[in-house]
C-alpha cells in the first residue's frame, strides 16, 4: 500500500510539472478570406464584378488585435462598414467593399500587433474588377 501512494504521488508531481512547463497559449495566427473563400496572401488576383459587394476577413486565432484593425482607402472602392463574430480565442474582422472602377485592385500589406506584443504581418491582397 505504501508504495502504490508513493507511485500516486509521483504521477501527480509529474502532471503538475507537466502543466507549469506548457505554455498557456499557442502563438497567434492570421488567417485571410475573400467573399469567405481562403485567400493565401500575395496570391493571384480574384476576379470580382464591378459593383458587387466583396467581403474581406482577416481573422486571428489564439489572439486580438491590439487595435481596431482598418483597411486602407483605395481610389475605386467604397467601404459599407465593417463587422465581428466574437467567438473564444479569435479574433474575427469583415470587411464590406463595393468596387467602382474595373481593373486591378491591391489592398496593401499591413501588419497587426496583437494584445501579448506578437506582430503578425498580412501581405497584399489583390482583387481584379470585371464588367
Amino acid at each position: 500500500m505504501a508504495g502504490s501512494r508513493i507511485f500516486r504521488t509521483q504521477n501527480l508531481v509529474l502532471a503538475t510539472l507537466t502543466l507549469v512547463a506548457t505554455p498557456a497559449f499557442a502563438a497567434a495566427t492570421l488567417s485571410l478570406a475573400v467573399n469567405e473563400k481562403p485567400y493565401a496572401a500575395n496570391a493571384a488576383a480574384v476576379p470580382v464584378k464591378l459593383n458587387d459587394t466583396v467581403t474581406i476577413e482577416i481573422d486571428i486565432k489564439d489572439g486580438k488585435a491590439a487595435k481596431l484593425i482598418q483597411l486602407p482607402h483605395i481610389d475605386g472602392v467604397i467601404s459599407n462598414g465593417r463587422g465581428g463574430a466574437p467567438q473564444p480565442h479569435m479574433d474575427n474582422n469583415f470587411f464590406y467593399l463595393t468596387l467602382t472602377r474595373l481593373g486591378p485592385v491591391t489592398i496593401s500589406p499591413a501588419d497587426i500587433r496583437t494584445t501579448d506584443g506578437q506582430m503578425l504581418h498580412v501581405g497584399a491582397i489583390r482583387l481584379t474588377v470585371v464588367k
